[in-house]
């Protein structure tokens, strides 16, 4: 299943988040929201889904959501899934601390 990830960069701590995963659903042919809070994502999911082609709309989410501190990542697989509903250390290392909880 192709998905898009909702990244929150945290640039103090040098940590990207995912906050939201936005699903393709090959079958039903809609975007469906995997997250902690999906009532967050709803109202995204919903404009895609109502666009002709829900699979290109997800596509290009990624050129529509780009910000400094919040960005969607291109379309891929799981498996190429750089955040596996982890965070993402931005230097290739974890920072000193422990991260015990990805922040809303």
């Amino acid at each position: 299943m192709f998905h898009v990830d909702v990244v929150k960069n945290d640039w103090l701590a040098g940590i990207q988040y995912p906050l939201a995963t936005l699903k393709l659903d090959d079958d039903a042919g809609t975007v469906i929201v995997d997250a902690p809070q999906p009532e967050r994502w709803q109202e995204l999911a919903d404009e895609l889904n109502a666009q002709d082609d829900v699979g290109a709309a997800l596509a290009q989410l990624h050129t529509k959501l780009n910000g400094s501190h919040l960005f969607a990542t291109e379309v891929h697989r799981e498996s190429e899934c750089p955040f596996r509903g982890r965070p993402v250390y931005l230097h290739g290392e974890e920072a000193s601390g422990s991260v015990s909880a990805i922040p809303a």
